[in-house]
């Protein structure tokens, strides 16, 4: 089966950048689907999710200031990631949906709401 839907899921996507001025993971992730060999045609879609509202709202401001295709759908999400996500396959669970392919990076620093036993 074909999907002409991708999500990408940052679930502790910080503010986009570094204070030196490197990219954080959601201006990489951005950066490469946008430059992407193949034509990566259908929609993508990315949610951000950072727990931190100030963290948050750079991060906004930094998408706000690039160029990317407009199949692109970009979302930040202020809150905590297992909220976020939770909520969002409950969705998915009372409207009997599948989610399309999705890669969820989870890079939990610090973070210790789950664990394994």
């Amino acid at each position: 089966m074909y999907n002409k839907r991708i999500v990408y899921v940052d679930g502790f996507s910080g503010p986009g950048r570094y204070m030196g001025g490197e990219p954080g993971s959601p201006m990489i992730a951005l950066e490469a689907a946008r430059t992407h060999r193949a034509n990566l045609a259908g929609e993508l879609v990315f949610l951000f999710v950072e727990e931190r509202a100030d963290r948050a709202a750079h991060l906004n401001s930094e998408i706000a200031a690039i160029t990317h295709p407009a199949h692109f759908k970009i979302t930040v999400e202020h809150g905590a990631f297992a909220d976020k996500l939770g909520k969002a396959l409950d969705e998915l669970d009372r409207d009997r949906s599948q989610i399309a392919p999705t890669f969820a990076l989870i890079d939990p620093f610090g973070f210790s709401a789950f664990r394994t036993p």
